[in-house]
Protein backbone atom coordinates (compact mmCIF):
# COMPACT_ATOMS: atom_id res chain seq x y z
CA UNK A 1 0.00 0.00 0.00
CA UNK A 2 1.35 3.45 -0.95
CA UNK A 3 1.30 5.81 2.04
CA UNK A 4 0.39 9.19 1.32
CA UNK A 5 1.92 12.47 3.26
CA UNK A 6 -0.01 14.43 5.86
CA UNK A 7 0.16 17.32 4.35
CA UNK A 8 -0.79 16.13 0.34
CA UNK A 9 -3.97 17.95 0.33
CA UNK A 10 -2.69 20.99 1.40
CA UNK A 11 -0.30 20.75 -1.38
CA UNK A 12 -2.42 20.04 -4.24
CA UNK A 13 -4.81 23.05 -2.65
CA UNK A 14 -1.34 25.38 -3.28
CA UNK A 15 -0.68 24.04 -6.36
CA UNK A 16 -4.81 24.68 -7.76
CA UNK A 17 -4.33 28.21 -6.36
CA UNK A 18 -0.90 29.00 -7.98
CA UNK A 19 -2.30 27.56 -11.74
CA UNK A 20 -5.48 29.70 -10.64
CA UNK A 21 -3.27 32.85 -10.57
CA UNK A 22 -1.31 31.96 -13.46
CA UNK A 23 -4.28 32.16 -16.22
CA UNK A 24 -4.05 35.97 -16.11
CA UNK A 25 -0.03 35.73 -16.22
CA UNK A 26 -0.20 33.68 -19.53
CA UNK A 27 -3.01 35.92 -21.08
CA UNK A 28 -0.84 38.52 -20.57
CA UNK A 29 2.49 36.39 -22.12
CA UNK A 30 -0.03 36.25 -25.47
CA UNK A 31 -0.90 39.68 -25.49
CA UNK A 32 2.04 41.48 -24.59
CA UNK A 33 4.40 40.88 -27.56
CA UNK A 34 1.08 42.22 -30.27
CA UNK A 35 1.23 45.33 -28.30
CA UNK A 36 4.68 45.70 -28.66
CA UNK A 37 4.47 44.85 -32.37
CA UNK A 38 1.71 47.24 -32.85
CA UNK A 39 3.64 49.92 -31.23
CA UNK A 40 7.14 49.34 -33.11
CA UNK A 41 5.27 49.27 -35.88
CA UNK A 42 2.98 52.65 -36.17
CA UNK A 43 6.09 54.66 -35.09
CA UNK A 44 4.05 56.58 -32.83
CA UNK A 45 6.30 58.00 -29.36
CA UNK A 46 3.54 57.35 -27.01
CA UNK A 47 2.41 54.04 -28.09
CA UNK A 48 5.83 53.20 -27.80
CA UNK A 49 6.32 54.57 -24.30
CA UNK A 50 3.40 53.17 -23.39
CA UNK A 51 4.14 49.40 -24.86
CA UNK A 52 7.41 49.71 -22.72
CA UNK A 53 5.65 50.89 -19.43
CA UNK A 54 3.59 47.81 -19.37
CA UNK A 55 6.39 45.78 -20.51
CA UNK A 56 8.31 46.54 -17.17
CA UNK A 57 4.93 46.30 -15.11
CA UNK A 58 4.66 43.08 -16.77
CA UNK A 59 8.00 41.73 -15.78
CA UNK A 60 7.36 43.27 -11.99
CA UNK A 61 3.94 41.11 -12.10
CA UNK A 62 5.82 38.31 -13.26
CA UNK A 63 8.81 38.52 -10.67
CA UNK A 64 6.22 38.90 -7.70
CA UNK A 65 4.32 36.10 -8.88
CA UNK A 66 6.91 33.77 -9.06
CA UNK A 67 8.05 34.74 -5.45
CA UNK A 68 4.42 33.92 -4.22
CA UNK A 69 4.08 30.85 -6.31
CA UNK A 70 7.20 29.21 -4.55
CA UNK A 71 6.00 30.52 -1.33
CA UNK A 72 2.73 28.93 -1.63
CA UNK A 73 3.52 25.64 -3.36
CA UNK A 74 6.73 25.25 -0.55
CA UNK A 75 4.48 26.49 2.46
CA UNK A 76 4.63 23.85 5.11
CA UNK A 77 1.20 23.24 6.78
Amino acid sequence: MIETMPNESAATAARKRVMLWSIPLWIGAGTLPGLNVMAGLSGHRDWLMASLALTGAYALCGVGFGIWAARTVTRRA
